[in-house]
This record gives structure tokens, sequence and C-alpha cells, in this order.
């Protein structure tokens, strides 16, 4: 006699995938603590900063948010004014008026991130703050910080992965409007039109440049500062929940939450910020790469 199982509630199929992303994320953080890391950071031994340094860069890097969003706005009317005036280039304004909105943006985002990193290494001598070894920079050989942070690439995947599907199953269980990152919808619009230099300057962007400056400011400031006051775990997901929210996108909160958290805690194992910045890159590489050819 066949016996057929009952179906699986709501609550049940929740509590299952809860489960299952409890799993992952617990694998994520053993392999991240049993990699070969070297010279890990002692928070308690490193010099102290006036607690208004760590807002002052958070209301620095919204702000250029804001302004991004601002020309974001701004550049695709430019380009619709444009076209209007020039027919004749009005299917090629139209065409990369997007990519043009997504670059000003990441414009005024770059200019306001390393402005942020040029003035945060010049504090030694402005304000006899901690000199860039504090912050993570120069306590390891550059090709130790590559290795590390491909290992911790492919240490991080079991976490992100569930992140990825979780975050897909509550936005279709709510039914909820969220598109990609405008940086990914604008690369692979870019490419897929032709328009090849602005997507090498979208790639390099998201690879090199987001990287550099959100590692140092979250990293090695923002999750510093918080791991003085509150312990590396409490630190490691307040920074990694800030990193997620400041990028302002739905569909992607809960894997860059994921991988927030996985840098913060690389950086507290490796106590150099290299590992991270090449750990950050990979990973945009890797979303750009598997958006494009998903939809390919």
């Amino acid at each position: 006699m066949n016996v057929t199982a009952p179906p699986l509630t709501d609550a049940t199929l929740a509590l299952l995938y809860a489960v299952i992303f409890a799993l992952l994320l617990a694998i994520t953080g053993l392999l991240i603590q049993l990699l070969p890391w070297q010279r890990p950071l002692v928070v308690s031994a490193l010099p102290r900063w006036h607690a208004g340094l760590t807002f002052a860069a958070i209301a620095a890097w919204l702000a250029s948010q804001v302004v991004a969003a601002g020309a974001k706005a701004l550049a695709p009317m430019l380009c619709s004014r444009l076209a209007s005036a020039w027919p004749a280039t009005a299917a090629a304004w139209g065409l990369i008026e997007t990519s043009l909105g997504e670059l000003a943006g990441l414009g005024v985002t770059g200019i306001a991130g390393i402005v942020c990193v040029a003035i945060f290494l010049a504090l030694p001598a402005i304000f006899g703050a901690p000199s860039p070894i504090a912050y993570g920079i120069g306590t390891a050989p550059a090709w130790r910080g590559t290795v590390q942070g491909l290992l911790a690439l492919i240490a991080i995947l079991p976490g992100l992965i569930g992140s990825v599907y979780a975050s897909v199953l509550l936005i279709d269980y709510w039914e909820i409007d969220a598109p990609q990152q405008e940086t990914v919808v604008s690369f692979d619009k870019s490419l897929r039109a032709g328009v090849v230099e602005v997507a090498l300057v979208l790639g390099f962007a998201a690879v090199v440049v987001a990287p550099l400056t959100e590692e140092i400011l979250f990293r090695g400031i923002i999750y510093r500062a918080l791991a003085m006051h509150a312990g590396a775990l409490p630190a490691a997901s307040l920074s990694g929940l800030l990193f997620a929210l400041v990028h302002f996108n739905v569909r992607s909160f809960l894997p860059l939450a994921v991988l927030g958290m996985a840098l913060a805690l690389v950086f507290q194992r490796t106590g150099s910020l290299w590992p991270v910045i090449v750990l950050h890159g990979s990973f945009n590489l890797v979303q750009l790469a598997a958006s494009y050819w998903a939809a390919a």
C-alpha cells in the first residue's frame, strides 16, 4: 500500500529554510575560522580615535550616496534633451541613457570615496590620528592578501548561496518588486548593446574602486570602531547590516549583509584590509559575470 506524505505547511517550510540557512552560515563561519590566517587583528591593542570620526565617515558616505542618486536622475534627463536636440542620435542616446545615469552616480560616489580615503590616510599628519598601518593597510604582503582573499571567497560560498536563495524565497513569498542592483543592470545592458567602453568603466568601478573605498570605510573605520566597544561578532553583524543598507537594494540586502559580516570576520582574522579588498572585488566580478551569463 502506498503512503502519501502530507504536504508541508508554510510555517514548516519557513522553519526548514531557516534551519538550512543557519547551517550554511555556520559552515561559512567555521571555514573562515579554519583558513590558514596570520596576524589576527587585536582591536584592544590598536590606537583609539574619537567616536565622532566614525559618525563623520558614515555621514560623508551617506551624503555621497544622496548626491549620486541626484546625478543618476539628472543624467538620463540630459540624455533625453540631447536626443531631442539631435534626432539623428536619438537611438544612441536612448540606448546608453541608463548606463550614463549609473556612470554619473558611480562617478560622484567614486570621487567621494577617494576623497574620504585620502582624508583618512592623511589624518596622521593632520590630527595625529592612527597611521595607515592601524587601518589594516600594509600589514601583509600583497600576494598573501590576494591568496587569502580568494580562499575566503571559496569559504563564504555556502553562506552566500544560502542567502541568495533565502532572499529569492522571501521576495517571491511577499511578491516584492525587487530589481537587481543598478550597476549590474547597467553593465549587462551596456555589454549587450555593444557599448564596451561604458561596460569597462562600470566593471572597473565595481571590481576595483568600490572594494577599495568601501573596505577602508566599512571594515577599516566602522568595524574597528564598533569592535572596540561591542566585540568582534556584534561589530561584524552591525557593520554587515549597515553595509547592506547603504546599497539601497532589497534583492541584494540579505546576500550583502552576509558578505559584509564575512568581510569583517576575515579582516578580524587577518588583521589586513588586502584580503577583504580582494574578496570584495572577486565577489563583484563573479556577480557581474553571473548576471551576464544568466541572461544570455
